[in-house]
């Protein structure tokens, strides 16, 4: 069902939506299975998993995907919203900075937060704590990478995540221009650090994003909030 809500309404263009959906909806219900497998293995003793078995496994699985794909019937793309930058007045020889953050909607964030809860009961269930670790810390991880503080200043852009990396920092001679726009997780095939050619974004949710044209050629998207704030402050110190 999240699967499907995803590509209906993730923005993206029909195809893509069909293959997202398709392909995470049918990994997941591969893992599913696969969990359940396991289950019963432990219970009645008999963990060899033989060919024929991982046959149906993985036919389940891409049955399941086809079928998510073929319901899947993307929305209309949204029309994208016009937005202006706020203008910001830099005083004669002072400066302006401005400090937002990219981080995931409250659905998304209650998605992974209850999918780690359920990778931690499969794994106390299984009794492997390296399983419950190693699962539960990936997820952890992908959190702490769905989050990212974006500092405009006289510098430049600068972005970082709480643990440091990813983080990058673009002069301010090297940037074009910052504008308001909007990202959909759909364009850019879902979430976090995406690239498509010369253009990169940083995708934390849907909705309102900063632009930022530099180096002839290259752009990078940022879901922030107050994107016209943003983009107002890089034009009073550009």
């Amino acid at each position: 069902m999240v699967f499907w809500w995803m590509g209906r309404y993730g923005g993206a263009h029909s195809t893509n939506a069909r293959v997202i959906t398709g392909f995470f909806g049918g990994s997941v219900t591969m893992l599913g299975i696969v969990t359940l497998w396991i289950l019963r293995a432990n219970v009645a003793g008999d963990p060899v998993l033989s060919y024929g078995t991982l046959a149906l496994m993985f036919s389940a699985a891409i049955i399941a995907g086809l079928l998510l794909a073929w319901l899947c019937q993307p929305a209309p793309a949204p029309h994208k919203q016009h937005i202006e930058a706020t203008p910001v007045t830099v005083p004669a020889g002072g400066t302006a900075a401005w400090i937002g953050y990219a981080r995931p909607s409250t659905p998304i964030l209650t998605l992974v937060l209850g999918i780690t809860a359920l990778l931690f009961i499969v794994g106390t269930a299984m009794a492997n704590w390296v399983i419950i670790v190693l699962m539960v810390g990936t997820a952890l991880l992908a959190v702490a990478l769905m989050n990212f503080e974006v500092t405009i200043n006289s510098r430049g852009i600068h972005y970082r995540s709480p643990l440091g990396i990813p983080r990058r920092s673009i002069a301010l001679d090297r940037i074009h221009t910052v504008d308001p726009d909007e990202v959909f997780p759909g364009e850019w095939g879902g979430f976090g650090l995406r690239g498509l050619g010369n253009k990169r974004a940083i995708v934390t949710r849907g909705g309102e994003a900063i632009r930022v044209d530099f180096d002839g050629s290259q752009t990078l998207y940022i879901t922030v909030d107050d994107a016209a704030g943003a983009a107002g402050t890089f034009k009073a110190l550009a």
